[in-house]
């Protein structure tokens, strides 16, 4: 069963060749009649991603002149989609646009073909020195530009090429800005139309697009154009750009006659210029801007090869005389030029144009019009860099997502078929305790993973909070040994501790095991049987330094730069047959600094074992009390046994969760204290249990569907006391984050206790509660 949502349209139809193409990114239909804006060409490839995401997908039909339909199909229900996509948390905000802009662009639809004049006028109106059409489909460009120009220029602006072509022969300008993309006639239509009329051909064309990079300049000004200005551009370079080639078009038809005067016009460009002059192309004139751009200015009566001798060989010479000997323009795009400046030589990048000076059918010499573009090129590189770590980045992601998926599995594996095989009776009664600590143990590594997840998020948001006080480093150390020496001999590797130093620090207690057991774990993983690992601890001045060196697989010295960096791992064949998400050492190293200390790692290279040493500032006081401190940490549990206390002995508690096995799990386990359970599956049923029956504890999950453990306790703490409205609450749920404690606290839950649940824990903090209510 599917759900389809059709849009259908009457407009100008999608011909047979790019039906195809539709749903590729950045593919535009050219000569679109209907097109107002020139858009990115991601719409349709968005849509097509996102009905791939939801498991459905998106068809189109379409007849030219006559209109498109798309069609959107996508299943019910949620079966076919990741678990972990269902009832994800939305972290973003809505970014859609407001109806205005559409409004407004639809306006603009119902106007006149031909001349378009939407601007406000203008307050004066001077005396023109040039006419210029100015072509663009895009009406805030075309406005924008328009104002630009307006106050120099006399404007007239064309939605299309078509118009622009036509006006233009009817009435040649002195100046054509036109964009590239647009409905009818392109740009590259109407330069082509403008070259082929003897009224036109001489007319300066200056092409605007989005189109970044040599390649797109390079075709638009072989095509015949005089400039190529790659959008977003300043006003200041446009103005420039239209004032240059405005004039050079006059000293093209004027060349012989205002030789006399040359040298002052061109001082008054805003770009460099030069003439060179003569077979030997020996310069003659040359702005103050060109001197500027060149680093010299004693080249006048010298040849290019004389003038700049660091260019003699230089492919920019080259083109000059190519120039002049082929009487034609040559033009270069972000040519490498060495420069001399201040005694320093440096790269730049320049375009440029050699236009040759004809005198009756011969070449007299050759006009350059040089611009620096250095600032745009490292621009557009520091862009592709970008752009190359982005993709790395993603890349990385992949495969953190894959091996995140591999580790979460795996252990999934173990518990699933275990709990299979236990349920239909099929395993020997002797291997029952292997099974269920084959499923503990595979459940806690799934715990760990999503731990070292939640640690890392905290640690990058800044949220995480350190509990500091006075600590004994040898008693967490100890700790740390004791909770990975059952896997160390089963494994057979040995411990080895020296561990002489009593050294007080100020730190979290809780965390500062969490560094030390990772260290401990790392090495365990990457020691074969029969390795060891040397732990010492001792006091160097004011610091405590912890060191844990391991007979392992070692570290490749090209790796070592990035073994603390997140989602990091060593040779892949080992990490994955190891396991973990590559998280361990970058929240070591995280946890350290926080403390305010240093950690690093030494290898001799692979198979040669590793070395990590963790430095940590020793405490200014030392207390007695940190002595007896006794360190116990919850990461590391310690079994299932627990005792009950007497207080839960009768106890009346109501237990709501929508997962019947969690629920059955809770009442399990209260039940062997001989509390007295009673379960709900949703919030209505648990207002009507505690409207009806008289409780004395609350556990309650927060994600259920309909209403969740916030609504419940909020409307319940709304109620009189004798219908429930004081009743000790505990939030029981799998979200972890310190905010989600804040919530339920707000909510109105007296405690806040995260998924897994550990038996012991739980039984403890029930007759906390109860405890705090008899106070």
């Amino acid at each position: 069963r599917n759900v389809e949502l059709s849009v259908r349209d009457t407009g100008i139809g999608i011909g047979e060749s790019d039906l195809p193409k539709l749903f590729e990114r950045f593919h535009r239909v050219e000569g679109a009649r209907a097109r107002t804006h020139e858009g990115s060409g991601i719409g349709l490839a968005l849509v097509s991603e996102l009905s791939r995401l939801h498991g459905g997908n998106v068809d189109v039909t379409s007849t030219v002149g006559k209109g498109t339909t798309f069609t959107v199909t996508i299943p019910f229900g949620t079966a076919h989609l990741p678990p972990e996509r269902v009832n994800a948390e939305r972290a973003g905000v809505s970014t859609a646009t407001s109806a205005r802009a559409f409004v407004a662009e639809a306006l603009r639809w119902a106007g006149p073909e031909g001349v378009v004049d939407d601007a406000p006028p203008l307050s004066r109106r001077p005396v023109h020195s040039a006419r210029i059409i100015l072509a663009d489909d895009n009406a805030d460009m075309r406005d924008y530009v328009r104002r630009l120009l307006h106050e120099r220029y006399a404007v007239e602006t064309y939605g299309d090429g078509q118009a622009a072509l036509e006006a233009a022969r009817r009435n040649p300008p002195d100046l054509v800005v036109t964009d590239v993309m647009m409905p009818l006639l392109d740009g590259f239509g109407l330069l082509r139309g403008l070259r082929s009329s003897p009224k036109t051909e001489l007319v300066p064309v200056i092409m605007l697009s989005a189109r970044a990079g040599e390649e797109a300049r390079v075709e638009g000004l072989e095509a015949g154009a005089d400039d190529y200005l790659v959008k977003p551009f300043s006003a200041r370079e446009l103005l420039a750009r239209v004032q240059t080639h405005l004039q050079l078009a006059k000293l093209r038809a004027t060349a012989e006659r205002e030789r006399r005067k040359l040298g002052e016009l061109l001082e008054q460009a805003p770009v460099a210029i030069a003439v060179l002059e003569g077979p030997e192309l020996r310069y003659t004139v040359a702005n103050e801007a060109f001197c500027e751009l060149s680093g010299r200015s004693d080249f006048i009566g010298k040849t290019s090869s004389d003038a700049f001798p660091e260019l003699r060989d230089h492919e920019a010479v080259a083109s000059l005389e190519r120039a002049y000997r082929e009487q034609r323009a040559i033009r270069a795009t972000e040519m490498r030029i060495p420069v001399v400046r201040a005694g320093r030589t440096r790269d730049a990048f320049f375009d440029y144009v050699a236009q040759p000076i004809i005198d009756d059918g011969a070449s007299a010499g050759i006009i350059v019009v040089a611009i620096e573009v250095t600032e745009q090129v490292q621009a557009r590189q520091r862009v592709e860099a970008l752009r190359a770590a982005a993709e790395n980045a993603s890349r990385a992601k992949d495969e953190f997502l894959s091996t995140l998926s591999h580790e979460l599995r795996t252990p999934l594996n173990a518990i699933v078929g275990w709990s299979a095989l236990l349920r239909g009776a099929n395993v020997p009664s002797d291997r029952i305790p292997s099974a269920l600590e084959t499923i503990e143990r595979n459940a806690r590594v799934q715990a760990r993973l999503i731990d070292d997840l939640l640690d890392l998020s905290r640690i990058e948001q800044g949220k995480l909070v350190l509990s500091v006080g006075p600590v004994e480093m040898v008693r967490i150390v100890e700790a740390a040994i004791d909770a990975v020496r059952p896997a160390c001999d089963a494994k057979g590797v040995r411990l080895q501790p020296v561990l002489d130093s009593h050294a007080t620090i100020v730190g979290d207690p809780d965390r500062l095991q969490q560094v030390v057991w990772n260290l401990l774990s790392n090495s365990m993983k990457f020691t074969p049987r029969g390795g060891r690992i040397q732990i010492t601890l001792h006091r160097e001045q004011s610091y405590v330094e912890l060191n844990v060196r391991d007979t392992g697989e070692g570290i490749d010295p090209a790796f070592l730069p990035h073994v603390f960096d997140r989602f990091r791992q060593g040779d892949p064949s080992i990490s994955r047959k190891i396991g973990g998400l590559g998280l361990g050492l970058a929240i070591v190293r995280s946890l350290v600094e926080l403390h305010g200390g240093t950690v690093v790692a030494d290898s001799d290279g692979k198979g040669k074992g590793a070395s990590f040493t963790v430095r940590l500032p020793t405490a200014p006081i030392r207390s007695d009390a940190a002595k007896s401190q006794n360190v116990e940490d919850a990461s590391f549990p310690q079994g299932m046994t627990f005792e009950c206390p007497s207080g839960l002995e009768g106890l009346r508690i109501l237990v709501v969760d929508d997962e019947p096995e969690t629920r059955e799990l809770l009442r399990f386990v209260l039940e062997q204290c001989k509390s007295n359970v009673s379960t709900a599956a949703n919030v209505p049923e648990a207002l009507e249990a505690l409207r009806t029956g008289d409780f004395q504890v609350l556990i309650s999950d927060i994600g259920m569907p309909d209403e969740d453990g916030y609504s419940l306790l909020r409307r319940l703490r709304s109620r009189p006391s004798d219908e429930g409205g004081t009743i000790p609450a505990l939030a029981l749920t799998a979200y972890a984050r310190v905010e989600d404690r804040t919530l339920a606290l707000r909510a109105g839950f007296d405690m806040h206790m995260t998924k897994p649940i550990d038996p012991a824990e739980l039984i403890a903090i029930v007759d906390r509660l109860v405890a705090r209510a008899h106070v």
